[in-house]
């Protein structure tokens, strides 16, 4: 792994920062005008191409760094990964108390997990039955088909991606013994 000077490390990590308030910013702003647009019968289009797009501009700037900085995507991830435990003391930790933390986080993500799926399970309910049925034209739809759809596909991506990080906290914790 490449040792940055402490001024390119502050770069990557108020880049990385940037980048993630950049994100939500966005998510806070767009989802509740989206849900907000179908409350009111108006229905845009929103494909995976424009998420593409806009998650491509969001990524310009760090981009434009890393190459800067001559780091490819994982070695910066693993140079903040490693600054982050400096930072938060966690690398000076005993090995139990690292393993108690990540068996800790572990636990939290398999929670959310389990809860997403669960949430999964309840948008599918709704979902599934009135996809079938035929509505009036003119008729204003109901605005809850649609919130189901979007949480309940969230939800599908979001319920393996906090299972499969329980499981790697998991086997995490088993490396420190």
């Amino acid at each position: 792994m490449r040792q940055l000077s402490p001024d390119e490390l502050d770069q990557l990590f108020r880049s990385n920062r940037n980048l993630k308030i950049s994100m939500w910013t966005l998510l806070g702003v767009l989802v509740p005008a989206l849900i907000g647009l179908s409350f009111v019968g108006i229905n845009l289009a929103v494909t995976g191409a424009t998420g593409a797009f806009i998650g491509g501009l969001l990524l310009i700037p760090q981009q434009s760094l890393l190459r800067r900085l001559g780091l490819s995507g994982p070695e910066a991830r693993a140079i903040l990964e490693a600054e982050r435990e400096r930072r938060s003391g966690a690398a000076q930790q005993p090995p139990e108390v690292r393993a108690a933390r990540d068996r800790r986080f572990g636990h939290v993500y398999l929670v959310i997990g389990l809860a997403c799926a669960v949430l999964l399970i309840v948008c599918m309910s709704y979902f599934f039955p009135k996809a079938g049925q035929t509505t009036v034209e003119g008729e204003p739809g109901d605005p809850w088909f649609g919130i189901s759809f979007f949480v309940g596909f969230a939800s599908l991506i979001a319920a393996p991606s906090f299972i499969s990080a329980a499981r790697q906290r998991y086997a995490q914790a088993k490396t420190y013994r």
